[in-house]
């Protein structure tokens, strides 16, 4: 984490010290996850860049440094890069990103191009993505284990809508679907099995659907904005789920802000799911993932700018965050404590 303070000071330092022709801003982030058996800390540093007048260049790098003290414990760290264009012509935006991720048992590849078209006087947004990827998969950390390896390829297309319902509410659309063919267990896991072990074993291929509406609206009167979003999906797994989420954010003076948030998610089991198999079952998991789940999160955020300490000039845009949530599961994994902070440096060059 100092090393991404240091590299993000010392860009800001070069940026500032040449002419300035455009205006970008870099991020750095910490987040903390941490639950019954595992912890995960995330440096990350993100930037934008404005690309002549109509073009915006952002790219992020992160490392997840991952700890478990389960059954199959492990300490390993996963290093992610990626990057976006986006160009702006008339009503249109058109762009794409690219990002690659690699751990010990895992790399990753994954690209998107998208299209947004706004019309009616920008009060109508559509929007269409399509990506694809792919992943290799190993049990590179298993030791005595047998050697295990797969591949898992994946695509994506999603269409969304935003309209402009009046002056301070905003209604959208969204949805997905994607596609994954290959190996989609995990390697390490073992299955008790008719009094045995059994490696894991799903099916290779899976398609899933998701659909997301969000309503948006101001208040003036108060400074707040409330958020109303529900999100269902349904895969050929079986799995069917319902997640409610409402979200208040309240602007105190012009330099600070200060939200609440909490979802909940219900998920039925997939079909395949059993708590206790036999030697003739197709398919065998031990995932609490594809098991039926209720989860509650609940979040808090603060974020306040460079002017509410008294900085001038470019610096006021300054902005410093940090959130906690608590996540509660039926899962076996236990309740989770989430923590997130960042400070968005903003700079010419």
């Amino acid at each position: 984490m100092r090393r991404l303070v240091i590299a993000a000071a010392l860009i800001v330092a070069a940026a500032a010290a040449s002419p300035a022709r455009a205006d970008g801003e870099l991020t750095v982030r910490g987040a903390y996850y941490k639950e019954r058996a595992t912890r995960v800390e995330q440096p990350m540093l993100d930037g934008r860049f404005d690309v002549g007048e109509t073009g915006s260049l952002d790219a992020h790098f992160l490392v997840d440094s991952i700890s478990s003290a389960s059954v199959v414990a492990f300490d390993e760290k996963r290093v992610e890069a990626g990057a976006g264009y986006a160009h702006v012509v008339g009503d249109y935006t058109v762009g794409g990103s690219a990002r690659y991720s690699s751990e010990p048992d895992y790399k990753s590849a994954f690209g998107t191009l998208r299209a947004q078209a706004e019309a009616f006087d920008k009060n109508l947004t559509l929007g269409l993505t399509v990506g694809a990827g792919h992943d290799d998969v190993s049990n590179a950390g298993a030791g005595d284990m047998g050697r295990v390896t797969g591949t898992l390829t994946s695509y994506l297309v999603a269409a969304s809508v935003a309209q402009l319902l009046g002056e301070n509410t905003i209604a959208s659309l969204v949805y997905d679907l994607s596609y994954l063919d290959g190996y989609q267990q995990n390697p390490y896991r073992r299955v008790v099995v008719a009094g045995g072990l059994m490696a894991e074993r799903h099916p290779a291929t899976r398609a899933r659907h998701a659909a997301a509406a969000m309503l948006r609206r101001y208040l003036p009167r108060t400074s707040t904005t409330v958020v109303g979003a529900y999100r269902l999906y349904r895969d050929d797994w079986g799995i069917l789920a319902h997640t409610p989420e409402v979200r208040v954010i309240q602007d105190v003076g012009d330099t600070v802000t200060f939200g609440l948030s909490y979802r909940y998610h219900r998920q039925r089991a997939a079909d395949f799911w059993r708590a206790t198999y036999t030697a003739t079952d197709t398919y065998v998991s031990d995932d609490p993932k594809i098991a039926r789940l209720t989860t509650h999160d609940l979040a808090a955020k603060l974020v306040v700018t460079g002017a509410t300490i008294g900085l001038e000039g470019r610096w006021e845009a300054l902005r410093g965050e940090a959130m906690i949530e608590y996540y509660v599961q039926s899962a076996a994994f236990g309740n989770a404590i989430i923590a997130h902070a960042a400070l968005t440096i903003p700079f010419e060059y």
